[in-house]
């Protein structure tokens, strides 16, 4: 079984067991995916596509860019298994206070999917990328009761 990839404070990046895919199908989407050069293709178009969106793209206004998209890869590429360690803050630190709705979440998610489907993968693969991104749900997503009116 593959060891579980943490974060700077050391926080286990998968959250289960379920989580934590054998090391050699996860490397094998990461290579199917291009590698480095294929992973930095999907996360520049992934925020093309959200940075487009008017409903997401506000949480992004003063966000450094470049930073974003480097955690991203990073965080994308060890969730693949990749030999790559994501350095940043933990999901629910990255995201706290920013309000983010469970719409909001979804339209995220939903641009992810549509930038996988213009990769090999199959049906399958792409679901499972999908569930993983989604078992975050609760760190990034502000229930509604909770926010301030």
């Amino acid at each position: 079984m593959a060891q579980s990839v943490r974060n700077s404070e050391g926080t286990p990046f998968a959250r289960t067991s379920s989580d934590v895919i054998a090391a050699d199908s996860q490397t094998s989407q990461f290579e199917r995916l291009g590698g480095v050069a294929g992973i930095t293709r999907l996360v520049a178009r992934f925020y093309d596509k959200v940075l487009a969106d008017p409903a997401l793209s506000p949480y992004f206004a003063d966000v450094a860019l470049d930073k974003l998209r480097r955690m991203q890869f990073e965080f994308f590429s060890a969730a693949l298994g990749a030999p790559v360690r994501y350095s940043g803050r933990s999901i629910m630190q990255a995201h706290s206070g920013r309000r983010i709705t469970g719409e909001h979440f979804r339209a995220f998610v939903g641009h992810l999917d549509e930038t996988l489907k213009e990769h090999a993968l199959s049906d399958g693969e792409r679901k499972a990328i999908i569930d993983r991104i989604n078992a975050y749900a609760d760190d990034v997503v502000k229930p509604v009761a909770a926010l301030d009116p």
